[in-house]
């Protein structure tokens, strides 16, 4: 079985007057974790 999880951290609009070289257009800075696993089960003598 897959399971995946996706979190979505800080982000912000990036003005063009934020750039010193010209010509420069408006971005989105945003950070994002994707994790995909496979689920298993362990056997409860694997544990000890």
């Amino acid at each position: 079985m897959s399971v995946s999880w996706l979190y979505y951290g800080p982000h912000s609009y990036v003005s063009p007057t934020w750039y010193s070289a010209r010509p420069a257009v408006p971005t989105w800075n945003y950070a994002a974790l994707e994790l995909a696993v496979k689920k298993r089960s362990l056997l409860s003598g694997v544990l000890r």
